[in-house]
């Protein structure tokens, strides 16, 4: 099964630049051309080759049809190792990932039964590049991993030095920018070796990427510097451009703004010669935010005009968002809270778009990946990647913690700029809503900063495991003020809405969406906002425990919730069939348990656990 994971990095990122440009080495899904023996074959996969990369993909699908016929008829292991290894690359070409790891695994064990080491490594580091494209970032450090064992003993320093740097790009998506730094080292020390400067620069340039993670800017701006001197007697003004981008977004992180215009703007006038219309957005939205932070808000409009207009001629959804994302900072200094509310309304629709058209873009890939699977009775070797890192990471600790502050403070903005328009249209009763909704968001801040301090006290959890569960209870939290804030009613919550929502991301989160059975039954009259919180956060660590420790390994999941009226007030119940021995979380000694306690006690309510054929939650409460 493809691992679930990669939806996180949908919801944040959205597929644009977050940091800067990684480069990868230029060989990309390594073709064939060369078969020693028949000629007319050999001839026919250099063209099939040469069809791929004009585009003309029917033509090349048809050629390599006929040489696997070929190879089949003949016996002939290498011809049709070559012929999957292409075909794998035509896949590749047309984004057609999952098809294109198939076709390479086909040569694969091929290449393993002829004992062929070169060709061995080569489909490794295929394989890799291709679960790459699909966000499974395990899976393409697994392949790299085992490509590059091949090219350490056979001494070959040229794929040593590209999966090295290939490994770097991948941790550097994951932001585990201390795991990436030595992978780029090891890249440019290897291509020194070889005095390969165009592959310096590019090794150079991505260590400029991993300082910029890890908040070193000097080192980011110095390593940046050395990639440029390097480009710049090579003459490629695309990869310059690029590099003068990073350069620019560090002197910018780093809070020196002449600089930071002055390298843009080169950037820019590269960029608009060789007609690079993405990297001209993406360049145009770092000015504007130069602009903002100089307090130069008419000439940062240009600059995300130009932006916009690029964007949307190219459809560029990740610039777009972006630059949406800048034109929200830009009213809001500006004190245009009206324009700002309706920029981040459709800030929010591309990215609730883009989230449900990739969410079923996966589905497909799963479901297609499966069945091709079961059909060529193959299974995918399946690894734990990524070995447990118990070291102390506290300073990147800070900085995540320090995002979850940076929502939570941007979700209170739009609240107060929301509600101060309604203001002038609404009563002196919605006056006092509003007081009284301030009041509680404070309340409800001081909970989520109340549940931080008491689990890192605790400290019976790693790190990891520690930010995981504290996210899972702010957007708990979250769940209901962005329910609060899209609907005119501010004292209730429909928990029919948010209970549903609540289980289908925890059932994301643990990858159990596509197999897991669920059964709501929830009273679709709404709870007070207070009840709601308290009700919401035990839900969620009931629904975590039960897929962390007791749904992961049963055959059949399922899941039933009950919210209903009950005799004295209210009663819930959460049902899971996992097997006998999953602990039941109010019996438990860790933090859960004690927040259960007392957000019932809140509540003035009693709670129990039950086992038998299965384990049940049960809470009442008036």
């Amino acid at each position: 099964m493809i691992s679930m994971k990669w939806y996180l990095k949908i919801i944040l990122p959205l597929a644009f630049t977050i940091l800067s440009c990684n480069q990868d080495d230029f060989q990309k899904n390594d073709p064939e051309s060369i078969h020693k023996g028949d000629p007319i074959l050999e001839s026919l996969l250099k063209e099939s080759l040469q069809k791929i990369r004009q585009e003309e993909y029917d033509t090349a699908r048809i050629i390599l049809s006929h040489l696997r016929t070929r190879a089949e008829e003949e016996d002939d292991s290498v011809l049709l190792s070559s012929t999957f290894n292409n075909l794998g690359l035509l896949n590749y070409r047309q984004g057609k990932f999952d098809q294109s790891i198939l076709a390479y695994e086909e040569a694969l064990l091929l290449d393993k039964a002829l004992k062929d080491s070169i060709r061995i490594g080569i489909r490794l580091k295929n394989i890799g590049i291709s679960y790459k494209q699909m966000s499974n970032y395990q899976q393409a450090v697994n392949y790299y991993r085992q490509a590059l064992n091949l090219a350490e003993h056979s001494k070959n320093l040229k794929e040593k030095a590209s999966i090295n740097n290939s490994i770097g790009n991948v941790y550097n998506s994951l932001k585990d920018f201390e795991a990436a730094k030595p992978y780029f080292l090891t890249a440019r020390s290897l291509w020194h070796q070889m005095e390969d400067s165009l592959r310096i620069s590019i090794a150079i340039n991505n260590l400029g990427n991993t300082y910029l993670g890890l908040n070193d800017f000097q080192s980011a701006i110095e390593s940046y510097k050395d990639a440029l001197d390097i480009k710049m007697k090579l003459g490629n003004n695309s990869s310059i451009s690029i590099t003068l981008n990073n350069l620019g977004e560090a002197f910018l992180k780093k809070g020196d703004l002449t600089n930071s215009r002055a390298v843009l703007l080169k950037s820019l006038r590269l960029k608009e010669e060789v007609n690079e219309f993405s990297g001209i957005g993406i360049v145009s939205n770092n000015l504007a935010k130069v602009d903002i932070q100089e307090g130069k808000l008419a000439d940062a409009q240009k600059w995300l005009i130009k932006s916009l207009e690029t964007a949307e001629n190219i459809g560029a959804t990740n610039v777009k968002v972006e630059n949406l994302k800048l034109q929200r900072e830009l009213y809001l200094k500006s004190g245009d809270f009206k324009r700002a509310m309706e920029v981040d309304s459709e800030y929010d629709e591309i990215r609730q778009s883009t989230f449900d058209t990739q969410v079923i873009q996966v589905q497909e890939l799963q479901f297609q990946f499966d069945l091709d699977r079961e059909e060529k009775e193959k299974s995918v070797i399946q690894s734990n990647l990524l070995e447990s890192r118990t070291r102390e990471e506290n300073q990147r600790i800070k900085g995540q913690i320090q995002t979850f502050v940076i929502i939570t403070t941007l979700i209170i903005i739009i609240v107060i700029s929301y509600l101060a328009l309604k203001l002038r249209k609404k009563n002196n009763h919605i006056e006092n809503l509003m007081r009284e909704l301030h009041h509680r968001v404070k309340n409800h801040l001081g909970m989520i900063s109340g549940m931080f301090g008491a689990q890192t006290e605790q400290g019976t959890l790693s790190s990891a495991d520690l930010l995981e569960e504290a996210k899972t209870r702010v957007e708990a939290v979250n769940g209901i003020h962005r329910r609060l804030y899209r609907q005119d009613e501010y004292e209730f919550v429909n928990m029919q809405e948010y209970l549903t929502e609540l289980v289908d991301n925890s059932a994301l989160v643990f990858g159990l969406y596509q197999s897991i059975q669920k059964e709501l039954n929830i009273d679709s009259e709404p709870l007070e906002i207070d009840k709601a919180i308290s009700v919401g956060l035990i839900a969620n660590e009931v629904l975590t425990n039960s897929f962390k420790y007791g749904l992961q390994n049963t055959e059949k999941p399922l899941l039933k919730i009950v919210l209903e009226k009950a005799v004295k007030g209210y009663r819930m119940v959460i049902f899971n069939n996992a097997a006998p021995g999953q602990k039941p979380i109010t019996e438990s000694t860790g933090f859960g348990k004690e927040l259960i306690k007392r957000l019932t006690a809140n509540l003035k309510g009693e709670s129990k656990t039950t086992q038998q054929n299965g384990f049940q939650f049960e809470l009442t409460f008036p």
